[in-house]
């Protein structure tokens, strides 16, 4: 809350919606540009660093639950260069899609997933895992 007040483009978020789980305080920028601005200037490898965090909490925080912020850690996981958990999230995140009637969003994660598989492992490990 001290941050929202002393720096005008970032607002305190209220309490997280029921039946979501809360990893602490919330803020949200008031602008999309402030948001991006503050993103690009941090220097590349941390913000790998940092997004490889978020997934790692994301996970801990859900347990077997991730599968309901599987977008959102396979997101966190891509950024953050480790894809082997982005696939998987992603690919988790398309089933959960699928089950909701959402094929568009479903083809949508699967299409990232593929493009992942395209420019990461060997070619007998990539058809495997395609399959």
């Amino acid at each position: 809350a001290t941050l929202a007040r002393r720096h005008g483009f970032v607002r305190a978020e209220p309490e997280s919606a029921a039946g979501e789980i809360a990893l602490g305080a919330r803020f949200g920028f008031r602008h999309a540009l402030d948001q991006q601005v503050m993103y690009e200037s941090i220097e590349p490898t941390r913000r790998q660093r940092l997004h490889c965090a978020v997934a790692t909490a994301l996970r801990a925080a859900w347990g077997s639950g991730a599968s309901e912020v599987a977008a959102e850690v396979a997101s966190h996981c891509e950024r953050g260069g480790d894809w082997e958990n982005a696939i998987e999230f992603y690919d988790r995140a398309a089933a959960r899609a699928a089950e909701q009637g959402a094929n568009r969003e479903a083809v949508g994660y699967l299409d990232r997933a593929l493009a992942l598989l395209a420019g990461g492992e060997d070619d007998a490990a990539r058809q495997a895992r395609q399959l």
